[in-house]
């Protein structure tokens, strides 16, 4: 109400579109913290505004602790995404890292999300490699093959929201008659943020 007369209300109405939105379209625009990053601004603009509003009003002994209480809760829920990986965004640089010192030439890699790609196609694990995407149901079959078809080859397998893609691990499945070399996660607060790397050696001789 006090900033009726100014963008704010348009701002603010950001977040009402995007539930909106996710309640006529079937899709999820307003429930991972992502998603509402950008409804971070006009919330403290509008904050901002009403403890400006107390302090204008004499009621400065108010205002002054509504600030002390914005200003402890945002710098404890910023010191957790800045210094406590559990509340991070992915780390493409570890899963590189890990990758890179364990790889070997032949290696292959597979992402059971496609657009993973965009973030580490440069990265040195992952630069002149051999790597298998999966976004679509129609991509099973061509890893799945591949997989089969590539017995004498290591394989890195990426896991990424794999619950969007191949909630049932076939593609996982499929390389489970391999031996393990090597596994990491990095566990997050929230499932979309979770990665994990397995490598999958050779399929051994016993069992071609």
């Amino acid at each position: 109400w006090l900033g009726r007369r100014t963008v704010l209300p348009w701002w603010l109405g950001l977040l009402w579109l995007q539930v909106g939105l996710s309640i006529v379209l079937g899709k999820n625009l307003a429930y991972f913290p992502r998603y509402l990053l950008i409804d971070i601004p006009p919330l403290c603009v509008s904050l901002g505004l009403c403890i400006a509003r107390l302090w204008s009003t004499q009621r400065r002994a108010l205002a002054a602790g509504c600030c002390a209480v914005v200003v402890a809760f945002l710098g404890a829920t910023a010191s957790n995404v800045l210094l406590d990986p559990y509340y991070q965004f992915p780390d493409w640089y570890a899963l590189n890292g890990v990758m890179f010192d364990a790889e070997q030439p032949g290696d292959a890699i597979i992402l059971d999300a496609g657009y993973e790609a965009l973030a580490v196609k440069d990265f040195t694990a992952f630069r002149n490699r051999k790597t298998l995407l999966f976004m679509n149901p129609s991509d099973f079959a061509p890893i799945l093959r591949w997989v089969a078809s590539h017995p004498d080859r290591r394989v890195w397998y990426v896991e990424h929201q794999q619950y969007y893609w191949d909630p049932q691990r076939r593609i996982a499945a499929a390389l489970r008659t391999r031996p393990v070399v090597l596994a990491r996660r990095w566990p997050r607060r929230w499932p979309v943020d979770d990665v994990s790397v397995m490598l999958f050696d050779k399929v051994p001789m016993t069992i071609r």
